[in-house]
């Protein structure tokens, strides 16, 4: 009943109603953009994402088994060598120890290249 001329009470509630229901389509229609969009963004649906590629791809597995054994050859060391540092504190100075190691030994654009690729992986085509 758009640019229609109201003419009487009863047209106007007419007019009244259908542009309520108009609103409430759209209200709903809206809403569910706005929940797509908003699963579409969700860290943890990224993060869902990025745990799957990393589980199809062979060089980043090979990798993490890497990160993963050497880590394991530390603590072990350290708890050999009486080193008691708690589970927290040993991660922590593996994790900073390694990262300054990737800073120093490649190059900061490989780097880069590879967070990004990490982060927002592109799909199959």
């Amino acid at each position: 009943m758009d640019n229609t001329e109201i003419k009487d009470y009863t047209d106007l509630m007419i007019s009244i109603k259908l542009l309520k229901e108009k609103k409430f389509r759209q209200e709903t229609e809206l809403k569910s953009i706005f929940k797509n969009f908003a699963n579409a963004h969700d860290p943890i649906s990224i993060l869902k994402g990025s745990i799957k590629s990393i589980s199809s791809n062979r060089e980043i597995q090979g990798d993490l088994l890497k990160v993963t054994i050497n880590t394991g050859v530390h603590y072990l060391m350290g708890k050999i060598l009486n080193r008691n540092l708690p589970i927290k504190d040993f991660l922590s100075s593996v994790m900073v120890e390694k990262i300054s190691t990737t800073l120093t030994n490649i190059n900061i654009t490989g780097l880069i290249a590879k967070g990004i690729a990490f982060i927002n992986p592109k799909k199959n085509q």
